[in-house]
């Protein structure tokens, strides 16, 4: 008798564990590290019809479990201190200064991720991604941070729960992708996310 009461809460565990939501579990798996480095592949895609063709940019992303971010590429430098948010073009020496709360969270790597790992998930499906085995989440869209997009999908690899790449589109149907090509932790300093304006460069200030 005690047997079977054993076993029947073993397996009341295990289904309790299995229906868990996987988004929880993928941020948890993120709050091991105090920060985490990230080569980073960052698509934009524009919508059917535009003038415009897809561009990528590779870099290198510093992500903080509180949100700051520093993302460097030869094309621009994006940084964050959670409040604020500094953009650099090398091209146009030109430096955007904005607030955070007010950022389209696709235009910066560390606040996507973030939010989308907070979000909610409304279906999982197992899927083989470059031969990695991956959970393909479908996420929530119709409210907060995910609420100007008509579809957004997080992939994350199934052994170690590490996203591995995240997808938002539009209604009109541009697009906005990032790959997350290889995770390594890293430990933070705070003056990882002290901005320094490069020498010459102009600042707009579009806090305003």
């Amino acid at each position: 008798m005690i047997r079977r009461a054993c076993a029947l809460l073993v397996c009341l565990f295990l289904a309790g564990h299995a229906e868990e939501p996987w988004l929880p579990r993928i941020a948890r798996a993120l709050q091991a590290s105090p920060g985490w480095k990230v080569e980073l592949r960052w698509t934009v895609k524009p919508a059917a019809g535009g003038l415009a063709r897809p561009r990528t940019t590779e870099g290198v992303l510093r992500l903080s479990t509180d949100n700051k971010f520093r993302f460097e590429s030869s094309a621009m430098t994006a940084l964050s201190d959670g409040t604020t948010a500094w953009q650099y073009s090398p091209s146009t020496a030109q430096v955007l200064v904005q607030s955070v709360a007010k950022l389209d969270p696709a235009q910066l790597p560390g606040t996507l991720l973030s939010q989308a790992t907070t979000g909610s998930e409304k279906s999982a499906v197992r899927e083989s991604l470059e031969g990695v085995e991956t959970v393909r989440l479908d996420l929530a869209v119709g409210k907060g941070a995910l609420s100007r997009y008509s579809r957004a999908s997080l992939w994350a690899r199934v052994s170690d729960l590490r996203p591995v790449r995240i997808l938002v589109a539009d209604a009109q149907g541009a697009e906005t992708r990032w790959d997350l090509v290889s995770w390594s932790r890293w430990k933070p300093s705070a003056n990882d996310f002290l901005w320094k304006a490069p020498a010459g460069s102009e600042t707009v200030d579009l806090r305003d």
